[in-house]
């Protein structure tokens, strides 16, 4: 064993002994070193960080291996593992920097001189490169994709201002962003498949079994809405093209089912009339799809950032395309839900005040109901809850349309016109209308042979006193 003095210790180009900051390099094991590691991994790493500690003279503590951090060579006849080595930087005088233990580490491994027994299975063709930053490596890609990004962003924004009812985001950004983390899945296979013994087979199946389920959910909805709409039929039939286009790229992922009836940018081929129900089964799968494609191939992604020693820009790009795809399918669905909910609330409530408006006795012709409000022989009263409003209607006008305005939503009924009609038009009928937390218009046909205007009452009622 060679014991390296100070003095021996060549600095790193372009930089001092005592340069500041830590730094990064992999060292590559021989077969028969791969072996050993594999047995005893924390063991292992820990012997030969105080092997290379003791042969370079300097302070424990400076050289760690981390044991459980480790990825396969690629390329080789027999398996070869890549380790990651810190070397932190030190304050102390007489000891040389971080840059420059690794550029001695480096010589010693390329020139074979033994420093240790363990140090000996080292790959000395390899020697022990430093981990680069990915700016410094990647820095125009990483421009590139952000030149991209705003490029999209500009088309959405024309696209906004031809059509604002239309779906344009989730068109132009966002599902433009999801056949780019499709195809990352596929590169990152094929680059970085075999850094890891699990993760190909892993990434493989996850992209693969999902595909067959998404070619299986595609073929029953698009099936199911044709049926259930002419529409739909009619839609087929004149953009065919597109049709066969999207539904081949629903196989990659079934958000291309709400593009085409995204009605982006005001183009009728992205406008197809799918009924309310084919839309849930939409979103509905979508949802299924979630869990059995997008978080485990996120656990995928992560895992493999975990363990593995060397930085790329592959596994960077893929791990944050499929977190932004999951925080916008999760954000889209939650929409989805809350705007269901908000939909059942107001049907319900509407249901209430419909049978609350047109009180079910008077319906069949009781004699007098007891409310505050009523219709008699010379004026009819607006129903009037704490009395605080009231207006004049002549006998015989007739009630044209009742329009109701909850809280959540708007509901208007001819046929409330209808029914009021048939209580209102009998003398000394009252009609009871406890509608609490609503707003309604009556719209009035003046005269009883319909001459004349009409009459409009805004009215907020509020609970009558007991």
């Amino acid at each position: 064993m060679i014991d390296i003095t100070n003095s021996q210790l060549p600095a790193a180009p372009g930089g001092e002994n005592n340069e500041p900051g830590d730094t990064r390099a992999t060292i590559l094991l021989n077969p028969s070193g791969t072996k050993n590691y594999l047995k005893n991994a924390k063991s292992y790493v820990y012997e030969m960080s105080k092997e290379i500690t003791k042969a370079l003279s300097i302070e424990e503590g400076r050289i760690f291996i981390p044991y459980n951090k480790y990825q396969y060579e690629r390329n080789t006849r027999e398996d070869q593992i890549l380790l990651r080595i810190d070397f932190k930087d030190t304050r102390t005088p007489d000891q040389p920097s971080s840059f420059a233990l690794r550029y001695s580490l480096d010589k010693f491994i390329t020139s074979a001189i033994p420093i240790g027994s363990l140090t000996e299975d080292l790959d000395s063709n390899y020697g022990a490169p430093e981990n680069l930053h990915l700016w410094h490596n990647y820095r125009y890609t990483l421009i590139g994709v952000m030149i991209g990004l705003f490029s999209l962003i500009i088309i959405w924004a024309f696209a906004k201002k031809k059509n604002q009812e239309g779906n344009n985001f989730s068109t132009i950004i966002f599902y433009p962003l999801i056949l780019v983390d499709f195809v990352l899945d596929i590169v990152i296979l094929g680059v970085h498949g075999r850094d890891l013994k699990w993760f190909y087979i892993c990434g493989f199946v996850f992209l693969l079994v999902p595909i067959l389920f998404k070619i299986i959910i595609t073929w029953f909805i698009l099936e199911n809405v044709t049926n259930d709409s002419q529409n739909v039929k009619d839609w087929r039939e004149k953009h065919s093209g597109t049709a066969l286009t999207f539904m081949f790229l629903s196989w990659i992922d079934l958000e291309a089912l709400n593009v085409i009836t995204s009605h982006c940018a005001g183009n009728e081929a992205l406008n197809a009339s799918f009924t309310e129900e084919g839309r849930k089964r939409v979103d509905r799968s979508i949802v299924f799809m979630t869990f059995i494609e997008d978080i485990p191939q996120i656990i995928i992604y992560a895992l493999y950032q975990r363990y593995t020693v060397i930085p790329a820009i592959i596994p960077v790009l893929v791990l944050s395309s499929a977190c932004i795809v999951f925080l916008f399918k999760i954000h889209d669905r939650e929409v989805l839900i809350h705007r269901t909910r908000s939909d059942t609330h107001t049907t319900i409530n509407n249901v209430f005040n419909f049978f609350n408006f047109f009180n079910i006795k008077n319906y069949i012709g009781q004699k007098r109901a007891q409310t505050e409000g009523t219709f008699c022989d010379t004026h009819a009263n607006v129903p009037n809850f704490n009395n605080n409003f009231q207006t004049d209607l002549k006998m015989g006008d007739k009630p044209r349309a009742i329009t109701t305005n909850t809280m959540e939503g708007t509901f208007n009924s001819k046929l409330a016109g209808k029914a009021l009609s048939s209580g209102a038009s009998t003398a000394g009928r009252g009609v009871t209308t406890p509608v609490y937390n609503s707003d309604y218009v009556i719209e009035i046909e003046t005269g009883s042979t319909g001459e004349g205007g009409s009459k409009s009452v805004n009215r907020t009622p509020t609970k009558p006193k007991k």
